[in-house]
């Protein structure tokens, strides 16, 4: 079995058929072992250093399907050209009978790209019980002898990455979606690798070595967030000193004829600084899905946000919007929940009701008292005026999505009909394999037949979602509900929020809302030195630029005046310049906002310098060295774009960080970067 590439080979040396993928940035040689793979080194290429593995132990375990001996396994090379919305990449396919059924590891490598993706798949001939085992690690004794070598895995573990020894420092982020009910979405975890297992939670892992002649390693679990997932075990990496489990396969106890999709993760090198596995990190995510400035940039308005809900949607209201919107420099308009025929769970009248089709066929008709000439109006008015129209839809979830192939065709024939290319996916709970795997087939039809035009807005507000590591080829983040009308908004927890995520996440993936900040002013204290009335609405707006901005309120409500104009002016700027800025890598800089921090965003683009977008909160000085990922020595000039800033030239210090200046509280500036390399 030979398939030579410049990214795979299989070969045979000393009788054993050894498995290598890898590209110009990393390798991994695993044993065949009959299709049961162990892993043998993940190298390093750029860098020339590798870690190894002396396991011998398959890397993967699905109880009471892998726990006999393989019947037979088979390798295939699938090139897949780029498209609008994956990168050119090549597919190594390994495939494993079993008693119980067929295993399936898609292996994804992209040219340049520092990490390897891998993607599970199972049919099974029989219902495969994936829950967790009587716990083979428990010892009542740490004086056990037996703990002496790390047992076997109890629970699912779909790869294992080597760590040659106890000189480990592990760091898990932990994500939590249903933001209604959440607003601390990104916790650390910290350990030091020891000789017994540590569990932690969490969708990515760095493991960093003390000793720097091992490269460092990141995994990204492509699965939901937590307990949200399928067959959880209560963690998601168990690391000990000599591997770190990925856990949970994303497979259940129900019986589903045909290949069944499972999850996923990615293995990556880096290099030992936190700036290197960050960027290295980035780079991987963002050959994940395609970034179409004209598809994906988005400043999208969303009335939902002054919480009238459906009470005053309708036709008339929408136009108004609309030139409202342009004014602002809006550039999608959407009709919630509540332009459709059917009244929701969530509407301001009585009878509503969770979307069945089955049941309401027209339900998603548009309303004939709201919209009597249908939505064409709407329609042709904002592309008058240079703004496209968006819907809401919740797919309905009666027999885990039974009617998905009919919620397909309702999405197709909005968009035939009028054009319209932007959803936002709402009401999910994805409780089953069965109902997951339906609201896939649901949202690949519906980009299939569009040619990858339609983007997704995936709400995690609420119920059991997809977090932000899964689905993440469809579209962009709908990240939270926040309302001045229950006191619940602070411009600072959203800058909070966005600023954490975007250590993990590309920002640009996430909506991040900026509301009237002159609503509901009885809501909060006078005497609250955060509250929204306190922040100007240009500032609010600036904080959510390293995202994809929501303008979270109605257009007709807002004051208009100097703040009114000073927004508009800041969009303006703001357009010009999202496509770049969103094609560099965007990470946090500053420290953690709180509503007294000088912090902000920073745009990396290794040929031109990039981006640095600072807010100055309640902060008492102006004054802060800031953190920009590059080379100590590095001369960085940067131009001010608003707010009559000054022109700033400093040289990155050894803590990798440059001075800033923001005069005044509650401002910001977005200056344009150019770089000065140090002699080498």
């Amino acid at each position: 079995m030979k398939i030579d590439s410049e990214y795979i080979a299989i070969r045979r040396n000393d009788g054993e058929d050894t498995l290598i993928l890898g590209n110009s940035q990393i390798r991994r040689t695993w044993n065949w072992n009959d299709g049961q793979l162990i892993t043998k080194e993940i190298k390093d290429v750029v860098r020339g250093i590798s870690v190894k593995s002396k396991s011998r132990e398959p890397d993967l375990f699905i109880p009471n399907l892998t726990d006999e001996k393989p019947l037979n396994s088979s390798f295939n090379v699938v090139r897949h050209a780029g498209t609008n919305l994956v990168q050119e990449h090549v597919e190594a396919i390994v495939e494993t009978d079993f008693n119980n059924g067929t295993l399936r590891r898609s292996f994804k490598i992209f040219a340049g790209v520092p990490a390897i993706k891998m993607t599970l798949w199972a049919r099974f001939k029989k219902t495969v019980v994936s829950r967790m085992r009587e716990d083979a690690d428990f010892k009542d004794s740490i004086e056990d002898d037996s703990q002496a070598v790390v047992s076997s895995s109890a629970y699912s573990v779909m790869d294992k990455v080597p760590i040659d020894g106890v000189h480990w420092k592990a760091v898990s982020a932990e994500f939590r979606d249903a933001t209604d009910h959440c607003n601390n979405l990104v916790e650390e975890h910290s350990i030091f690798v020891f000789t017994q297992k540590t569990n932690l939670v969490g969708n990515i892992l760095f493991l960093n070595p003390f000793i720097t002649d091992s490269p460092s390693l990141f995994v990204v679990k492509e699965s939901p967030c937590g307990a949200a997932q399928l067959d959880w075990c209560g963690h998601d990496f168990a690391v000990a000193r000599d591997a770190a489990e990925i856990t949970g396969s994303g497979f259940t106890e129900e019986s589903i004829e045909g290949w069944v999709r499972g999850y996923g993760c990615a293995v990556g090198v880096a290099g030992n600084t936190d700036a290197e596995r960050l960027k290295a990190l980035r780079s991987y995510q963002k050959c994940l899905r395609v970034m179409l400035p004209e598809r994906d940039n988005m400043v999208l308005m969303n009335t939902w946000g002054d919480r009238g809900r459906d009470g005053r949607l309708r036709e008339s209201f929408a136009l108004l919007e609309i030139e409202v919107a342009k004014e602002l420099g809006v550039t999608h308009f959407q009709l919630d929940d509540g332009w459709q025929k059917g009244l929701s769970h969530n509407s301001a009248f009585e009878g509503g009701e969770f979307p069945d089709l089955a049941r309401r066929p027209d339900f998603w008709e548009p309303h004939p008292e709201r919209f009597p000439n249908g939505l064409a109006p709407v329609i042709e008015h904002g592309r008058k005026n240079g703004i496209d129209i968006c819907l809401w839809f919740n797919p309905s979830s009666a027999n885990d999505y039974e009617s998905w192939e009919a919620d397909a065709e309702v999405l197709i024939s909005l968009y035939r009909k009028y054009g319209v290319t932007v959803f936002k996916i709402d009401g999910v709970t994805v409780a089953t394999k069965l109902g997951e795997m339906r609201l896939r087939k649901m949202l690949e039809k519906v980009q299939n037949v569009s040619s990858g035009k339609v983007v997704f807005n995936l709400d995690v507000t609420a119920g059991r979602r997809f977090g932000y590591h899964y689905f993440y080829e469809y579209g962009n983040i709908f990240l939270e509900n926040r309302y001045t009308d229950w006191g619940n908004w602070y411009p600072s927890w959203t800058f909070r929020n966005l600023w954490q995520l975007s250590k993990y996440i590309p920002p640009e993936r996430i909506q991040a809302e900026f509301l009237n900040n002159m609503r509901n002013t009885d809501m909060y204290s006078p005497e609250d030195v955060l509250a929204p009335t306190r922040v100007p609405f240009d500032t609010a707006l600036a904080i959510t630029l390293a995202g994809q901005p929501l303008a979270w309120f109605e257009g007709t409500g807002l004051q208009r005046g100097d703040s009114f104009n000073r927004a508009a002016e800041l969009l303006s700027i703001y357009k010009k310049i999202s496509n770049e800025l969103h094609s560099g890598i965007i990470l946090p800089t500053g420290d953690e906002p709180y509503g007294f921090s000088l912090s902000g965003f920073i745009s990396l683009d290794n040929e031109s310098g990039g981006w640095l977008i600072i807010i100055r909160e309640a902060a008492a000085c102006s004054k802060a060295r800031v953190q920009v990922y590059m080379e100590p020595g590095t001369c960085v000039s940067l131009e001010p774009l608003c707010n009559e800033g000054v022109e700033i030239r400093d040289i990155v210090d050894e803590d990798g960080c440059i001075g800033v200046e923001i005069p005044e509280k509650w401002s910001y500036e977005i200056w344009r970067m150019s770089l000065e390399l140090p002699a080498s």
